[in-house]
């Protein structure tokens, strides 16, 4: 009973440390043997803690290198059990998700994004726009698409990044989710769909840079939009659909 009772000591200390900053998410924690010493407790009492804040998603751990602090410590991979959800279903639901909170996320991106923020999304965006010229096939060849899917999240986890609200930043994981299976479902449309990409991206970007709240708010919302009609194989008539 009092090694049950150490542990959750220990826990709690180490999850001390990480709110008050001593330990940073990703950080390597002590080995064991140091922990151990650190503490005066027994290896049973260091491993029932460690185990304990691993299935909390505060630690860790990663064969053949160690222990380490999660990037989003307490954030579980699977929050909202996206894993037992039907296929077919759970990419409409995401789409809904998105169109929620992300054009909110671009207001405040807007408003708070930093100015060196702001110049990586425009690279981000530059490189988006650069890969949908190369596709010249209804069906791209996979490293494209893997390229191009990778650029896109990082486009929506910045605009995220850029609200400053921490909250948003744990949806991100959602929003990749949804992202990474658009592309599954959606890139291999026609390819009059490219300048849409294109426009939305672009536009997105600039009105953020313009600090226009509103406009960055009505663009993404277009372009999730968009991005839903696509998914459910509908076309876009670009002049009527993309928010200029």
């Amino acid at each position: 009973m009092r090694s049950k009772i150490l542990s959750e000591e220990i826990s709690e200390k180490i999850t001390e440390m990480i709110l008050n900053g001593n330990l940073q998410p990703g950080q390597q924690i002590d080995n064991e043997q140091e922990l151990i010493k650190n503490f005066n407790v027994s290896r049973t009492t260091i491993r029932e803690a460690i185990k304990s804040l691993v299935s909390k998603n505060i630690l860790e751990i990663k064969r053949g290198k160690g222990t380490f602090v999660c990037s989003i410590p307490g954030m579980a991979e699977d929050p909202f059990g996206l894993l037992f959800m039907d296929e077919e279903e759970k990419l409409e639901h995401l789409w809904e998700v998105r169109k929620v909170f992300e054009p909110y996320c671009g207001m405040l991106a807007a408003e708070r994004g930093d100015e060196k923020e702001i110049k990586m999304l425009g690279k981000i965006v530059k490189k988006i726009d650069e890969l949908h010229k190369k596709i010249e096939v209804d069906i791209p060849p996979q490293e494209l698409i893997d390229e191009l899917s990778c650029k896109d999240v990082k486009f929506h986890n910045l605009i995220c990044q850029m609200s400053k609200n921490p909250l948003f930043d744990r949806f991100i994981p959602i929003v990749n989710k949804a992202v990474l299976m658009n592309y599954t479902n959606t890139i291999f449309r026609k390819k009059l769909h490219r300048s849409v990409h294109i426009s939305t991206h672009g536009h997105i970007y600039e009105a953020i840079k313009a600090r226009d709240k509103e406009k960055a708010f009505k663009l993404c919302k277009q372009h999730i939009e968009n991005g839903g009609k696509l998914l459910m194989g509908k076309e876009i008539n670009d002049k009527k659909n993309i928010a200029l």
